[in-house]
């Protein structure tokens, strides 16, 4: 009667080889296809499929998914000063010039 099999996070994840927690951040963020029904998702195999192909084609909305969608990428070169260094600078500038 259904030609569509219904896949839980866990299957998606299993079929795909990632973490659950993967495909429930993509799933929330709409990276990949998938439709919450109360608490639950739910991903359609052809859908996925779909997502899949076009991911590999790079032709469809699936390309470069597996980028992190709220990272941005660093200026090269650019680095965060780790927290001795800031005391260190902080302890060289001497009082009151901050």
């Amino acid at each position: 009667m259904f030609d569509d099999e219904m896949l839980r996070i866990e299957d998606v994840a299993a079929y795909l080889k990632l973490k659950p927690q993967t495909i429930y951040k993509w799933a929330q963020n709409g990276t990949i296809p998938g439709a919450k029904f109360g608490k639950e998702w739910r991903f359609k195999r052809s859908a996925i499929e779909r997502w899949i192909d076009s991911y590999l084609d790079g032709s469809g909305e699936g390309h470069g998914a597996v980028a992190s969608p709220r990272k941005k990428a660093a200026a090269p070169g650019a680095r965060k000063p780790k927290k001795r260094q800031v005391r260190a600078q902080k302890k060289t500038r001497g009082p009151g010039r901050n």
